[in-house]
């Protein structure tokens, strides 16, 4: 049976698993969903349309009205179960049972354990098929970890679940900026966490969107509300069409977003961890890292993974063989 790992988020879901060449697939899908009926593209074809629990989900990137994922049962909700089955097919993962592993909220995971892993594992099994019909995957829930450690757990092992060389050997600070919260915990050799430095905090970087659209709002009237698809693409080309045929550079109202959100951010880390001495690093990772790489990869002894957007979904993979 195939095994796939999944860290299905608030803002993209994403997906690691390997193909029959033991190459690493990394496939990530914007967590974009309305409720109800598909849209026809202008070539004729339907946007994936989907069916669980008796209601019909569709996944139409473009939409500005589509369902609010920044919800604390989001995690465990059938949109999410919906947005996994659609990603796993954007991932051409097509076997008829796939293994999975996954994480759930680090607050969730220490605080709220066997609640938490049972609505995470029911949530997984829940059967969803495309709206003509067509069977999807029996997805066979095998392992949770937390959001977070399992970040970490990426940047400690290999795939075969051996330690990876020279890593620190004190307590490190973990911040695991999401799309909407941002986890923050210290762990210790070992994969031990520190209860008390647990903190969920109520803000991740959909709130640069949400930021951006308002500045935009103010300098061009006329724009509107964008979707978030179109936000996220403007925050890394720094240009968008505010009316038809009228694009401009947001240049100026992308950095001040930026760097609100990252003073907002450090403000919270220095609250939680204190200044840092003590630790012998700061590992940084989670979606809204690249948002912000430039302003915090310059501060002692931080840390940033390669693609930090999918360490939670690799680490959730080697979580198999530990």
């Amino acid at each position: 049976m195939r095994k796939v790992s999944l860290d299905a988020g608030c803002a993209y879901a994403k997906v690691v698993a390997f193909d029959n060449n033991r190459n690493l697939l990394q496939t990530c899908v914007p967590s974009i969903i309305v409720r109800g009926k598909s849209t026809t593209r202008l070539d004729g074809s339907k946007a994936p349309s989907y069916l669980c629990e008796g209601q019909q989900w569709s996944i139409v990137e473009s939409s500005t009205k589509a369902q609010d994922t920044r919800l604390d049962t989001y995690p465990y909700s059938d949109m999410n179960t919906v947005l996994i089955h659609h990603a796993l097919r954007e991932a051409g993962i097509t076997n008829d049972e796939v293994q999975i592993s996954t994480s759930i909220p680090l607050a969730d995971y220490y605080l709220k354990n066997e609640a938490s892993k049972k609505a995470k594992r029911n949530s997984i099994q829940t059967a969803v098929t495309l709206m003509d019909g067509t069977q999807l995957p029996r997805l066979d829930h095998q392992v949770t970890i937390p959001e977070g450690l399992a970040g970490w757990i990426d940047l400690n092992f290999d795939f075969q679940g051996n330690p990876m060389p020279d890593m620190p050997t004190g307590d490190v600070g973990l911040v695991d900026i999401g799309g909407r919260t941002t986890d923050i915990v210290v762990v210790k050799p070992g994969l031990e966490i520190v209860d008390e430095s647990i903190r969920t905090l109520p803000h991740g970087y959909l709130d640069v969107f949400e930021k951006l659209n308002e500045l935009i709002n103010i300098k061009y009237p006329e724009s509107g509300q964008f979707a978030i698809n179109t936000l996220d693409i403007a925050m890394r080309n720094k240009r968008i069409e505010v009316a038809t045929g009228r694009d401009v550079s947001i240049d100026s109202e992308v950095d001040q977003c930026i760097k609100i959100f990252t003073s907002e951010l450090m403000d919270d880390v220095n609250r939680v961890l204190g200044n840092g001495k003590q630790l012998s690093g700061t590992c940084y990772f989670g979606g809204g890292v690249e948002h912000i790489r430039g302003h915090i990869q310059s501060l002692p002894k931080v840390m940033i993974p390669d693609d930090p957007q999918f360490s939670n979904a690799r680490g959730n993979l080697k979580a198999f063989y530990l």
